[in-house]
This record gives C-alpha cells, sequence and structure tokens, in this order.
C-alpha cells in the first residue's frame, strides 16, 4: 500500500521527518523494509542523494546501523543505475558525512570487509 500510495505522488519519498530522514532513509535502517528499497529507488532514484541533518545518504544509515542486505542492495542498485556514469557512482560512494565519513569509511569502521569489498 505504501508503495502505491508512493507511486501516486513520488515527491512524498522525499518529504523529510525527524533528523532529516527521508522515506528511504527509513528503509536503509530497518531490515525488515528491504523488499521496498529497490521499489522507492526506482520510483524516486534522486533519493540516493537526500541527505539527513548529519549529511548522511541512505548508504551511510545502511552501513551505520549493520543492515548488510540493504548497503549491498543500494550498491548494486547504484552499479545498475549508473552504469554508464563511473563520476556519478564515484560521487556518491566518496560523499562525506558531518563527521567526514564516507559510506566505505563506516563500513569498514564497524568491522565488515564484505561491505567494503564490494
Amino acid at each position: 500500500m505504501l508503495i502505491d500510495f508512493l507511486s501516486v505522488d513520488k515527491d512524498l519519498i522525499r518529504v523529510e521527518g525527524k533528523g532529516g530522514f527521508s522515506v528511504l532513509h527509513h528503509v536503509a535502517l530497518d531490515e525488515n523494509y528491504i523488499h521496498l528499497l529497490s521499489r522507492v529507488l526506482n520510483i524516486c532514484p534522486d533519493c540516493i542523494f537526500d541527505l539527513t541533518v548529519r549529511r548522511q545518504t541512505a548508504l551511510h544509515i545502511a552501513a551505520e546501523s549493520n543492515n548488510f542486505e540493504a548497503f549491498k542492495a543500494m550498491l548494486e542498485w547504484i552499479q545498475s543505475a549508473f552504469e554508464d556514469n563511473k563520476s556519478m557512482r564515484s560521487k556518491i560512494l566518496n560523499f562525506q558525512d558531518k563527521d567526514s565519513n564516507t559510506v566505505l569509511h563506516l563500513a569498514a569502521s564497524i568491522n565488515h570487509p564484505q561491505n567494503v569489498a564490494k
């Protein structure tokens, strides 16, 4: 039902809640919503660039919350969506949060080499 609602007005996906969290940030945070991840990104691809008040993307949130499946799914989506745009992939992966951490820094600091290896 959520996806049907968001499909009517895709801009609702980007509405920020507490802490600047969008729908994608919440999906990245909770492993119970992994089934919604690709659908949200397909409805609103630009959501991958949305930032929280801590300047974190959904990738940062997934890495920080140990949600490996969401992290992996977003990396795969980014690889596919920006297949012909290496600079955009690099921009997403190297974006620094408020504490100057990239998603790869966070994944490595939480000791998840499988995240970094992707």
